[in-house]
């Protein structure tokens, strides 16, 4: 992914900065002008808003005071308590907020130069798959002399509103960020990748064992500098912005800033018998409604722990409650798995469509992904979907990225991402993650490319699908109860092999190819070896024409030994399955 910095609408920082220093006045924005068409993409919504700037709201104004602290802001009237709490989760990393916030030091008001202030400020965004700097003016809606949107708690600091103002810019408008998703805000602050859990799906209120698990999964997110996320799904009798009985807001957005196992009571010296809780710590973004179940406030709770151990968690009353309580086709991309088995992260993003919404087009399409395992040599589009198997399938959503997490065994596997509904494009993100490098790439060619060079040393004329599934009744090696057997495949002048199968004469190998054979009569042969440190033994093949006219459902042939069709048998069978086709856009 490149590392450049585009600019939104080609507004360049620098240049409009010297320009209106030299001019001597303050940066208004023609692109996110002060004006009703900035505030509202639905003409209807109307409201008495002013436009000021803080010097006019304040007397010593500021970008940062003292730094930035995930307690630093509120909501306002805007429904966007999903932004507010990303940015809380933002003010914990400084290395992530100073990237959102670029030279924050040269852009801070200088009372000592005031001639040097424009006016003007910039934020950077992660933007559909680059880094994008977002350039405002100073000017703030408000009503009587108040900032009505995203404030400080501190009169005088101004990021969080000229950081609300910037998105606002991105999205086409302020009502634009009126409902959304915290995860999403999380992605363009960071560039990174969203994974949703949902509690109620996992059964986490009720089986402690996958309690524990998920507890252990957000301690080590968050150890590792991840961002957590969380709020209340609606439901029956449970309308969004509904409070709960413990004073949780449905609908609402909560960063998460603590995660830890909090010890009750003082430990012995030579006891190490202690009741431990796993704990998670929320920060309401909105202002109003506090939690008052256990551990609130002043609870009872807090008795039980020492004042040595809240000093060496770091956690205070307020905020830290029990988890407990957290009630059509169109492109295909290719990558391996090296390791025997591999955790495959895949995360498929859509344009951001707020923009839209003044077109009365601003929702998201629905999309998700499928991954098939494929042959171990492919290298051309799949165009017969039932002939794979179909290892994975995402959730198929209207929101803005899917997600999806699973383990893959070793082999060569296709993502074709899809929309839900088919012949409806949109353009889209797709990112990959493995512990082993992946080469992730794009399949555009449908069969092997025609030029000069092949039409002179030939074309292929025949495409071949070879699956091996399984052997049974192999010959057992010397000194050994079995064998550690492997399978070669070859056609004309190509061959794969398969991975050792090790102690066993019943391997079970699941390998696939595919040749494109230029020379139809030469046959494809199955050979089955057993791997020895000083020379591989072989123990039988099986020889086909590999026709397309041959069955097409899974036979179990007799291994032989090497020669024509009359060679001798040799003990054992294997079971394959064979697809050809003279159409070589038919596999």
């Amino acid at each position: 992914m490149s590392s450049s910095v585009k600019l939104f609408r080609d507004q360049s920082y620098q240049e409009l900065k010297e320009q209106c220093l030299q001019q001597g006045r303050l940066f208004e924005d023609p692109e996110f002008p002060a004006s009703d068409e900035s505030l509202y993409y639905d003409s209807s919504a109307k409201g008495k808003v002013e436009w000021k700037r803080p010097k006019d709201l304040c007397e010593d104004p500021h970008l940062l005071v003292d730094g930035i602290s995930s307690h630093d802001f509120h909501q306002g009237k805007l429904g966007n308590c999903w932004f507010v709490a990303a940015c809380s989760c933002l003010a914990l990393r400084k290395s992530l907020w100073q990237q959102v916030i670029p030279d924050s030091k040269e852009q801070e008001w200088d009372p000592k130069n005031p001639k040097k202030y424009a006016g003007i400020f910039r934020f950077r965004f992660w933007h559909f798959g680059a880094w994008t700097e977002v350039v405002v003016d100073d000017l703030l809606p408000t009503e009587d002399g108040e900032l009505i949107y995203c404030r400080s708690n501190v009169r005088n600091e101004f990021w969080s509103a000229l950081l609300e103002k910037a998105y606002a810019k991105l999205a086409g408008s302020y009502q634009a960020l009126d409902g959304g998703s915290a995860a999403e805000a999380l992605v363009d602050f960071t560039g990174a990748v969203a994974e949703s859990i949902s509690l109620a799906e996992g059964k986490y209120g009720e089986v402690i064992s996958e309690q524990m698990k998920l507890f252990e999964d957000l301690m080590k997110v968050h150890k590792r500098g991840g961002f957590i996320s969380c709020f209340v799904s609606e439901s029956a009798g449970r309308p969004n912005e509904a409070e709960t009985e413990m004073g949780l807001i449905v609908g609402h957005a909560y960063s998460v800033t603590a995660i830890t196992k909090l010890r009750l009571g003082e430990r012995l010296l030579f006891s190490f018998k202690a009741e431990k809780l796993f704990m998670i710590r929320l920060r309401n973004p909105w202002g109003k409604k506090e939690w008052h179940g256990a551990w609130s406030d002043s609870s009872e709770e807090w008795k039980k722990v020492s004042d040595s151990e809240r000093k060496n968690l770091g956690l205070t009353p307020p905020e830290a409650i029990p988890t407990a309580l957290l009630s059509p086709l169109s492109s295909q991309y290719l990558f391996d798995v090296k390791k025997a088995e591999d955790k495959v992260l895949v995360s498929l993003e859509q344009e951001d469509r707020r923009k839209y919404k003044k077109e009365g087009k601003g929702d998201n399409i629905t999309i998700g992904f499928e991954i098939l395992k494929v042959e171990d040599n492919r290298r051309y589009r799949l165009h017969k979907l039932t002939v794979q198997e179909r290892v994975a399938t995402s959730p198929y959503s209207n929101t803005r990225s899917v997600f999806l997490r699973r383990a893959l065994q070793r082999g060569r596997y296709i993502l074709i991402p899809t929309t839900f509904i088919p012949g409806v494009p949109t353009a889209f993100i797709l990112r990959l993650y493995t512990d082993v490098p992946s080469k992730l790439r794009e399949l555009k060619a449908d069969r092997p490319e025609l030029t000069c060079w092949s039409l002179l040393c030939g074309y292929p004329r025949r495409v071949t699908q070879i699956k091996v599934h399984s052997a049974e009744g192999l010959q057992k090696q010397d000194g050994s109860e079995g064998a550690d057997p492997y399978v070669l495949i070859k056609c004309e002048n190509q061959s794969r092999r398969s991975a050792v199968q090790r102690g066993t004469t019943s391997p079970v190998f699941n390998t696939q190819v595919i040749f494109y054979r230029k020379d139809i009569d030469s046959p494809v042969t199955i050979q089955v070896w057993s791997s020895n440190l000083l020379r591989d033994v072989f123990l039988g093949q099986a020889v086909l024409a590999a026709s397309p006219g041959e069955p097409r459902q899974q036979r179990r042939l007799r291994l032989r030994g090497r020669g024509g069709g009359e060679a001798a048998e040799l003990p054992g069978h294997i079971s394959i399955t064979a697809l050809s086709s003279d159409d070589l856009a038919e596999l």
